[in-house]
Order: C-alpha cells, then sequence, then structure tokens
C-alpha cells in the first residue's frame, strides 16, 4: 500500500484490472491463517491501483513468486496502472494484458501480454527499446551487447529476444557496480 504500509493477507488480482480485491489475516500465522468465521469472508476490500506502490504475492497455481507494481499519475487517463515485474534491473522489463477483460481461468500465455520497458522513470513500450532507450546506453555496454546479440543470433525485432537483451544488460551493469564498490 501507500505510504510504506505493508498488509499481509489474501488477494484477488484479474489481470489488467487495476484494482486488488484484499483480505487481511487477522492474528496468528500470518502466511497460513484459517478463516474463523464466515464474518471474515466478507471482509474484502477493493483496492484501486492508485492506493499501492506495489503488489507481492506467491502464485500457487503456477508455483512463481510474482511482482506487480503501480505506475502513472492520477490526474491523466489512464491513471494509475498495475505492472507485472518480469525484470528488474537497471532497464525493468513490465507487462500487462493485452485484453482487459480476461476472464478465462487458464493460464495466459507470453503473447497475451502487452510488453514494456521502465528506464530512467519512464515505461516504453518494449519495441521501442532499440530506438530510444539504446542510444542511452555508454559505449562500452553497447559494444557488449552488440557481440552478445551476434553470437546468440538474437534478433531485435523479438520482445523474447529484448528481454534476453535487457537481462543480459542488467547482468552486465549490476556485475560493473559490484566491482566498483569494492
Amino acid at each position: 500500500m501507500n505510504g510504506g504500509t505493508v498488509a499481509v493477507g489474501e488477494i484477488s488480482l484479474q489481470p489488467g484490472q487495476d484494482l486488488i480485491l484484499f483480505r487481511q489475516n487477522n492474528g496468528g500465522d500470518q502466511h497460513n491463517a484459517p478463516v474463523r468465521s464466515l464474518e471474515l469472508l466478507s471482509q474484502t476490500a477493493v483496492i484501486p491501483a492508485h492506493s499501492l506502490s506495489a503488489v507481492f504475492f506467491f502464485d500457487r497455481e503456477l508455483d512463481v513468486n510474482r511482482r506487480y507494481i503501480a505506475i502513472g499519475e492520477s490526474k491523466v487517463f489512464p491513471g494509475v496502472q498495475l505492472y507485472e515485474v518480469v525484470l528488474s534491473g537497471r532497464i525493468d522489463v513490465l507487462r500487462r494484458p493485452r485484453n482487459a477483460h480476461v476472464t478465462s481461468k487458464s493460464p495466459l500465455e507470453a503473447e497475451d501480454f502487452d510488453y514494456y520497458s521502465r528506464a530512467y522513470g519512464i515505461v516504453r513500450p518494449l519495441w521501442k527499446f532499440q530506438r530510444e532507450i539504446y542510444p542511452d546506453i555508454d559505449q562500452a555496454s553497447r559494444q557488449k551487447l552488440h557481440a552478445f546479440t551476434k553470437a546468440n543470433n538474437l534478433q531485435t525485432a523479438s520482445e523474447a529476444n529484448l528481454i534476453t537483451i535487457i537481462s543480459y544488460y542488467n547482468e552486465l551493469i549490476r556485475g560493473g557496480e559490484t566491482l566498483a564498490r569494492y
């Protein structure tokens, strides 16, 4: 939640909807607290994205930790939106479902999402990486990225390949920052 408040409980998050349904755990083991009465079942809050900074949860169905962040301004349309974090680093890779009204219980495929990059505080469609973010990367890193791309036969027109390239860049930067500290 915004303001640094952390709440532990159960959530329901529908892909593409910029809100969560939240039921707070009360007392006992915060992660496995049983519902003690029907009264607790009805105490579910609807929390819109503009009231959140991040949402972390474990997706039991897919056996994966998920992280969503709220980005945007409430004064402009479409306002604050929830993006799933695919990759964190100097350049983040985020995604949102293409169809905001997804109701299917089947897991979404990679093609069901629009992918974005966030660098320098700006969120852009991932396909703009080569044109708008890559030129701002320092020359030495660009040379390493070019060599990596060529050695692995990666095409920058592919979102999956761009994510691989960004992941490699983030590792390069993380490694360089670690060395610089010592």
